[in-house]
């Protein structure tokens, strides 16, 4: 019990707030709603530009480094293609909405 106190006590705040804003999204994407199409690329970007930063800074920038990334990042996309191909979507091309489907997935 210790050793999870001291996890918890010594993880920066900004953890927390993405845990508990991604916890919401994930409760949120239940029901159906209706979304902004520039809102559904904040999240992937954001993380895409963590992903970079990482890429840059924590490893030697060599042709294998970026083939692996380059493949994971195409295994990541076709894995999103898959789980949203079936989705029942629906756009207002006037508003930029898409009406999305909720989803356990």
């Amino acid at each position: 019990m210790n050793v999870i106190w001291q996890a918890l006590t010594h993880t920066s705040w900004w953890v927390f707030a993405l845990f508990f804003y991604l916890l919401k999204i994930g409760v949120d994407t239940i029901k159906p709603r209706v979304i902004n199409i520039k809102k559904l690329f904040i999240l992937p970007g954001i993380f895409l530009a963590i992903s970079i930063n990482s890429l840059l800074f924590s490893f030697p920038i060599t042709f294998l480094t970026l083939a692996i990334y380059v493949i994971a990042l195409i295994t990541g996309i076709v894995g999103g293609w898959i789980l949203v191909r079936n989705l029942k979507l629906s756009f207002d091309h006037n508003y930029h909405l898409v009406k999305v489907p909720g989803s356990f997935i």
